[in-house]
């Protein structure tokens, strides 16, 4: 390391905080401690001396940073409880770091990686301030991350991370400061405005405009800082972003007025300035607001309603999963999702994580090891006890995982930003050009009315709000007819969809059977007992009904479960070999002649094949009503993994021969897809999730219909609750109605600016106005995306039903 020598007070390169008496220098450039210098010389030591081309002094301070022990982390009576996951490899965490405040503070924790071997990837959010690290625990343990984190100046609040933030401390405090000064302002400028010196005596005339002067120092340095930092970061980055113009406008102001002021030539127009700030801040809070309040009805309100099968004595129970407490002892089956971090009680289980770390690998665990929430249960039904309280939206952020997040751009949030990239230029052009007409008339007022009020009154801002206010109205509203949706992408997708594809079992057929009967030999009590301990691990429907029929006790041991998808079960009950599914799946007994609308499960224990149980599985409410609504604007199919006898029947409701197929195995339903986009549709596939996991993902938008909300798959773009099938006609119209809705804001914020800009350049708007209107044009079309999306539900037809009656309202 260099010689270190103390220089004169200079921007410490790292945090931008001044040396004061005892900079430190190395590599000839000032820090304000020893910490900082380090972490610039970590920084550089890994290739990561980019950073500070992100952003002007992006570091955070580290002088007051206190030392600190965190090895009390490594304990299990801790770690647990902020870990997310962790294997015999790697580990997931979340930690809330109040010092993210700029883009370079997301480059560099999403580059943690370089700067040890053992992490694997990071994630940042940046409105929550919260970073996902992924690191292999052998390598790097909880403690030296941390303390690695607290050593670049990102030092996890472990107090304050499940707490109420208050992420507009700032924000308030700018617009408490502009509007303090705008108010004096005011008041010291009140001659003016009467054009007389009723309110000054001797002298003040004079003292008034330098103390209009000095309150406009804190509204330019302190509240309007963010503009400039923004309009700087994206000059930095051979970019202009919307910030620009408005940063351009109060510098012009400020100068303009202080050159008044000082030359005795006026007053200037710091009020305006004062007011512009103060106004701009308002519609930034009520914009940030805005999202904050979107974001929270996803997480809270929006989310599938996730239940849990909770054991109590020897029956089991369904309850919300917000019901859920730590201590309480749950079931989870083959194909479900653990929902809550809990211990293994007896036996083994097979748990596939790849919806938490994206790796499909099966992970085997014994009993008294802890399963973490997002865990998918494959094999027979284990039982667990909570040990903390489960998080849906935790669930939502998993369902969100790239790993099964389909591309699909969202076309209008993709619009706007292109746009706004052209927006912004053209803007800064129009008021270069106004204010030059005026300036060459000999009107330098005007030009300088012109130039500010087109510069702060052509934002892209309401246009901006438009699609995320719109789509994210939408997904609330949708969720309240049972129909979730995984992104305001998939609205989009909906809405362009021409062709709907639907499973049968489970999908167009109520899952509770109005009858069963099993045609064979007569069964004994224990074949009843093994025919239910292998039926009882599967959530498949025609499974649940049947174990449900024969209502015996799971006190058999059973191993080597196997379920094959839209084939059957298979396993060893007590030793004995038994099998439940299609009869070719058995191999065993000729196919059975159910009569139209039924299944029918063969059963074989041992070697022996027993016969079958006949299901009869009526449509769903209004089923035969809505697919031939639909088909009147949809090209309308049916996969089906039963055999043919139900073709006549669904041949009077579909209408096209051709697009009737059975006997379809989940690789069929595959293919049909995939030979469906290539013609250039646009598909949605409706299934139960179960045995259509790859139709789903493969298909534009995947809908799994459930009626067992303790499963779902990832796979899929929406969750629907089966009782709202009817409404499908009404979902896909209201669709439409949301992207016109969206289309309309985009004319609204158009004809707004086209208006605003041809009476700028005219300089008949002052710059307040323009602050003023500005605010106000994006409340407007908050407003109108609001109440526009209400009323396209209303004209869709869309309702719900509330609290169990039948009065019915959107």
């Amino acid at each position: 390391m260099e010689d270190l020598t103390r220089h004169t007070e200079v921007a410490c390169k790292h945090c931008g905080d001044p040396c004061e008496d005892d900079q430190v220098v190395y590599d000839a450039v000032s820090f304000c401690c020893q910490g900082c210098e380090l972490v610039y010389e970590l920084l550089h030591e890994y290739g990561l001396e980019t950073f500070y081309q992100v952003g002007e002094t992006p570091g955070v301070s580290l002088k007051k940073t206190k030392s600190t022990d965190w090895e009390y982390l490594d304990h299990d009576n801790f770690s647990r409880q902020i870990i997310l996951y962790k294997d015999e490899q790697i580990a997931k965490v979340s930690f809330y770091l109040p010092t993210i405040h700029c883009s370079a503070c997301i480059w560099l924790l999403e580059k943690l990686y370089r700067l040890h071997p053992g992490i694997a990837s990071s994630q940042v959010d940046f409105s929550r301030k919260e970073v996902v690290i992924t690191f292999r625990h052998n390598e790097i343990r909880l403690s030296e991350l941390v303390s690695l984190l607290h050593s670049i100046g990102y030092t996890p609040d472990f107090q304050n991370a499940d707490t109420k933030r208050k992420p507009y401390r700032k924000l308030w405090y700018q617009i408490g400061i502009a509007g303090f000064c705008f108010g004096n302002i005011m008041l010291f400028s009140l001659p003016e405005y009467f054009g007389a010196p009723l309110f000054v005596g001797e002298g003040m005339e004079v003292l008034f405009p330098y103390l209009i002067a000095l309150l406009a120092l804190p509204v330019f340095f302190y509240s309007a800082q963010d503009y400039f930092k923004s309009s700087w970061a994206a000059f930095r980055q051979r970019t202009i972003n919307m910030d620009v113009p408005i940063a351009m406008g109060i510098v012009t102001l400020l100068i303009y007025s202080y050159w008044e002021i000082f030359t005795h030539s006026g007053q200037g127009y710091l009020d305006s300035l004062a007011a512009l700030v103060f106004f701009l801040l308002l519609g930034r809070l009520y914009q940030q607001k805005t999202y904050d309040h979107l974001r929270f009805d996803r997480d809270y309100t929006s989310y599938f309603p996730l239940t849990a099968q909770i054991l109590t004595g020897e029956s089991t129970k369904a309850v919300a999963l917000a019901e859920l407490g730590v201590g309480d002892i749950i079931i989870v089956k083959n194909e479900e999702i653990i929902p809550a971090d809990s211990i293994l009680l007896d036996g083994n289980a097979n748990i596939d994580y790849s919806f938490v770390t994206g790796e499909s690998d099966t992970v085997n665990t014994r009993k008294g090891q802890l399963l973490y929430a997002g865990g998918k249960q494959c094999g027979t039904a284990i039982r667990l006890r909570v040990t903390k309280k489960p998080s849906q939206s935790y669930l939502t952020k998993l369902w969100n995982n790239d790993a099964f997040t389909q591309n699909k751009e969202e076309y209008f949030e993709s619009l706007a930003n292109k746009i706004s990239r052209y927006f912004t230029p053209a803007i800064i052009i129009i008021a270069i050009a106004a204010g030059g007409f005026w300036w060459w008339a000999g009107m330098p007022e005007n030009a300088l009315r012109a130039f500010t009020s087109v510069l702060i009154i052509a934002c892209p801002c309401a246009l901006a709000l438009t699609s995320p206010v719109t789509l994210g109205s939408a997904i609330r509203i949708l969720g309240k007819v049972r129909f979730y949706v995984k992104n305001a992408g998939v609205v989009e997708a909906i809405s362009r969809a021409d062709t709907i594809i639907f499973d049968k079992t489970g999908t167009l057929t109520q899952p509770n059977a109005s009858g069963i009967i099993f045609r064979g030999k007569d069964l004994s009590a224990v074949e009843n007992q093994m025919i239910f301990t292998l039926l009882s691990q599967s959530i498949h429907p025609l499974s649940r009904e049947i174990s449900a029929f024969i209502n015996a006790r799971m006190d058999a041991e059973i191993t080597d479960y196997k379920e094959v998808d839209g084939q059957g079960l298979t396993a060893k009950i007590n030793g004995i070999p038994v099998m439940a599914g299609k009869s070719d799946f058995l191999d065993k007994g000729p196919v059975s002649e159910i009569s139209e609308n039924g299944s029918a499960v063969h059963i074989a224990i041992g070697e022996k094949y027993l016969g079958y149980f006949e299901l009869k599985q009526p449509y769903r409410a209004n089923m035969v009503e809505m697919i031939r609504s639909l088909g009147m604007d949809y090209s309308t199919h049916l996969l089906s993994g039963d055999n043919e006898k139900d073709r006549a029947a669904f041949e009077t409701i579909f209408g096209e021969r051709e697009n009737l197929h059975f006997n379809q195995s989940p690789e069929d339903k595959l293919a049909y897809i995939g030979r469906l986009q290539a013609g250039g549709h646009t598909t949605v596939m409706l299934g139960d999730g179960l045995n259509d996991a790859g139709a789903l993902k493969k298909s534009d938008v995947g809908i799994a219909i459930t009626d067992h909300t303790s499963f779902f798959s990832p796979a899929c773009d929406v969750i629907m609750e089966g009782s709202m099938l009817a409404q499908l006609k009404s979902i896909f119209e209201f669709s439409k109605k949301s992207i016109r809705v969206i289309k309309t804001g985009f004319f609204i914020s158009l004809i707004y600016n086209i208006v605003g800009i041809t009476i700028a350049v005219q300089a008949l708007l002052s710059p307040v106005i323009a602050a003023i209107l500005m605010p106000v044009s994006s409340f407007t079309v908050v407003i109108w995306a609001v109440g526009g999306t209400r009323l396209a539900a209303k004209k869709a037809g869309l309702k719900h039903q509330n609290n169990q009656q039948k009065s019915w309202r959107y």
